[in-house]
């Protein structure tokens, strides 16, 4: 899990589009949830969903944590 960043789960009706560190992530708009130590998701539930300008930044954060570089 080391060097993973994202992750995704698919349902029926949903995607969860995970960040394995997530509670170590800035969420400003709160798309977040989950209440484990480490991993957060948020719920995709339609394709629009994907274009969401929050999501992009918690992504850019994301490979900002693992990588150290902003």
């Amino acid at each position: 899990m080391t060097e993973q960043y994202i992750y995704f789960a698919a349902y029926d009706q949903h995607l969860n589009f995970g960040f394995y560190y997530g509670a170590a992530l800035p969420d400003p708009s709160g798309l977040l949830t989950g209440t484990g130590k480490s991993m957060r998701s948020v719920r995709i539930a339609e394709l629009g969903d994907l274009q969401n300008q929050a999501l992009r930044k918690l992504v850019q954060a994301a490979i900002a944590h693992l990588t150290g570089v902003t």
